[in-house]
């Protein structure tokens, strides 16, 4: 009986080892594609700005004088977007906040509003 359980043992033993390998070897072999596409990724990584070069570059005569043209069109009407200062950012809060507190002070008043509070079921009893 012993011998039968432990050839039945080694059995499982060997296929166990086996699958092991296999499952391995398959790893390997993914890691390596895996590594492959990464660097066939990389090469073709291009910036934005990098990529309207390109596409500029392959633009015929015609094309690129009207680009130009659209281009100085563009410089002519407006002017460049002007960045945020700290300033224009500290009174856009301050109004949000004076909104978001006359919300808060026409509802704190009212009968049926109550402050949220935890659930019953979620708070443990305790003693001092």
């Amino acid at each position: 009986m012993d011998s039968v359980k432990r050839g039945s043992e080694r059995q499982l033993n060997l296929r166990q080892t086996i699958l092991r390998v296999a499952l391995e070897d398959q790893a390997r072999v993914a890691n390596k594609q895996l590594a492959g596409l990464a660097r066939a990724v990389s090469l073709f990584t291009v910036s934005a700005v990098e990529l309207a070069v390109r596409k500029v570059k392959k633009l015929s005569d015609r094309q690129a004088r009207e680009l130009l043209g659209w281009l100085d069109k563009q410089q002519a009407n407006g002017t460049a977007p002007k960045r945020r200062t700290p300033a224009s950012r500290r009174k856009a809060k301050a109004r949000s906040m004076q909104k978001l507190l006359a919300w808060y002070d026409s509802i704190r008043l009212t009968t049926d509003w109550e402050p949220p509070r935890m659930p019953n079921d979620l708070v443990r009893p305790f003693r001092l």
